[in-house]
């Protein structure tokens, strides 16, 4: 792989892809931020809105308390004034933004209504809040009046409430009726604001809050303030009936472009039972700005991180090139070097064999020649003297030694074998010598060698490699057992050289067999780099030894003849 490639795939790595992941990671958290922040808001702004209707309904009391504490009521209670006292609470009611004031008196007859003056002297169905309000506690709440309850209470259906309105929404507060004494109820006044489109509780809550806002009976609208330039979308009626069935608040969050962030919960009756949502909602293209902008921060940010990287890359890559190529050419001396090593050791090896060579036709022409002369000439002369014969016998027996061991000295320097057998044959005999010179039983084998042609070279590292390993195994390993195995494997020959022994510390071997003088370990790793192969020890105390070579059969240098 190219430096270039390595260096941005590290780059990548370790800056570019924690860069691009902290500020998709920051985006994804402060969109949920905002979120959490807009569903916070619109809780807070719930609660408010809360407080708001539930001062519409403590107003509704107030009101109710105002009312009975006037003189005209009690004056009603005693005179029978209800029509004439209906009249004037018309405009009061008017004033107070009420539809219906009633009055009764303990037995629920109706005394009074300002919405029909003249319509008195029925009673209305007792219901717990006038029970509370004879018992002496004001009240205020809201409840659902159908239109017959409407219509019992003389209410105007027809002309002031919507046709299709079958029931309606009313916020009511009462207060008990004192006599002047004040020391006996003698009557209930119940003031009543029917809550419908233009709702007053929705307005203030529009304006204190900014916010839009909505109020349902059940799940029809009653009324809708909207806030700013949003316009008003109908919720899912599934929606506003969890609300109504779990009794609590419930929000939604569309956080998209037009969307919004709303909040619905109920509105209870005087039995604490839902008969109505109110609902706040709110835009969301404030918190979609801040989060675009912050977006667009992290993106520039990121950018500008993008861009120190490539730099800071640019930087180094420039700086590892200029490495690289001072130690690709520091690389490419060395390699010369070791190949001109390489080649010198190779000719001092070749010199070496032809020494060896020269020297073991010498000994054989010349030396052996000359002593098997002497002995001839030897036995000749003390040949016809009995006595002489006897005394020269153990001088030619002498000579007959010295013969043997000139001609093993010329097998060593350069067997014959190796010419006129060539390298598997002589590895065979070689084998064969140590079992027969020791009381080593070496094994050997070859698999594929017949039809492998080998250079010169090739043969005599060949050889002198399992001559080294072989001398070592009898010399120093106490071993009983050895084996040589052969394998071609095209273009290697695979050696594997194995035994029984004791086997040593390697790292021990190779310091002591750089002091040595002999070929040792590092003479047959030697050997075995000059055709371009390589060599493999296995070993420990009291395990043994195995030695795996790969020897390359073709020649070792271009050119080379």
């Amino acid at each position: 792989m190219k430096i270039n490639t390595q260096l941005n795939i590290a780059f990548a790595v370790v800056l570019l892809v924690p860069m691009i992941c902290a500020a998709v990671f920051s985006v994804v958290y402060f969109s949920q931020k905002i979120t959490e922040e807009a569903v916070s808001k619109i809780h807070s702004d719930a609660k408010a809105a809360d407080i708001i209707f539930h001062d519409s309904l403590t107003e509704m009391k107030h009101l109710a308390m105002a009312y009975a504490q006037k003189k005209t009521v009690v004056m009603l209670i005693n005179f029978n004034l209800g029509e004439k006292i209906g009249t004037d609470l018309t405009k009061s009611a008017v004033t107070d933004h009420l539809d219906m004031i009633t009055i009764i008196d303990a037995s629920h007859k109706v005394l009074v209504r300002s919405h029909a003056p003249k319509c008195t002297g029925d009673h209305l169905i007792p219901k717990q809040y006038t029970d509370a309000a004879l018992g002496g506690t004001p009240g205020c709440g809201a409840e659902i009046m159908s239109a017959e309850e409407l219509e019992a209470e003389k209410f105007d259906v027809r002309n002031r409430l919507p046709s299709e309105t079958a029931k309606a929404l009313v916020m009511t507060g009462t207060a008990p009726i004192y006599d002047r004494q004040r020391e006996n109820i003698v009557g209930v006044i119940l003031v009543r604001r029917i809550l419908y489109d233009g709702s007053g509780a929705v307005k203030r809550m529009r304006k204190v809050l900014n916010i839009s806002a909505a109020l349902f009976e059940h799940t029809r609208l009653l009324a809708w303030e909207s806030f700013g330039r949003m316009r008003f979308v109908m919720p899912d009626t599934e929606i506003l009936r969890k609300v109504l069935d779990r009794k609590e608040a419930l929000h939604t969050v569309n956080m998209s472009r037009g969307g919004f962030v709303s909040i619905s919960w109920p509105v209870n009756d005087f039995d604490s039972d839902p008969v109505g949502v109110l609902m706040l909602r709110t835009g969301v293209e404030e918190y979609l700005d801040s989060k675009n902008n912050a977006v667009m921060s992290l993106c520039c940010i990121l950018g500008v991180g993008i861009l120190l990287t490539l730099t800071i890359k640019t930087i180094v890559r420039r700086k590892l090139e200029a490495s690289h190529a001072a130690l690709r050419t520091e690389i490419q001396e060395r390699t010369r070097a070791e190949e001109r090593i390489r080649g010198l050791t190779r000719a001092l090896i070749r010199a070496q064999e032809e020494e060896r060579a020269r020297i073991a036709l010498d000994l054989h022409d010349n030396v052996l020649q000359d002593i098997s002369a002497a002995i001839l000439r030897h036995e000749t002369i003390f040949g016809y003297d009995a006595k002489m014969k006897a005394q020269g016998k153990e001088i030619t027996d002498l000579l007959r030694n010295i013969v043997m061991s000139v001609r093993m000295i010329c097998h060593g320097l350069h067997p014959p074998e190796l010419d006129r057998y060539g390298p598997v044959g002589s590895i065979g005999r070689l084998c064969d010598d140590i079992t027969e010179q020791t009381d080593i039983a070496t094994d050997f084998s070859c698999s594929g060698m017949r039809e492998m042609k080998f250079f010169p070279e090739t043969s005599v590292n060949m050889y002198r490699l399992v001559q080294e390993a072989l001398n070592n195994i009898r010399k120093h390993s106490g071993a009983s057992r050895a084996s040589v195995r052969l394998i071609a494997s095209h273009p290697l020959v695979i050696i594997i050289i194995d035994d029984n022994g004791r086997g040593f510390d390697m790292e021990e071997a190779l310091d002591r067999a750089s002091d040595e003088r002999h070929m040792g370990i590092r003479g047959m790793q030697e050997r075995v780099k000059l055709v371009r192969g390589k060599m493999t020890i296995r070993t420990s105390p009291g395990q043994g030894t195995k030695i795996v070579a790969e020897l390359s059969a073709q020649k070792t240098m271009k050119n080379e003849k």
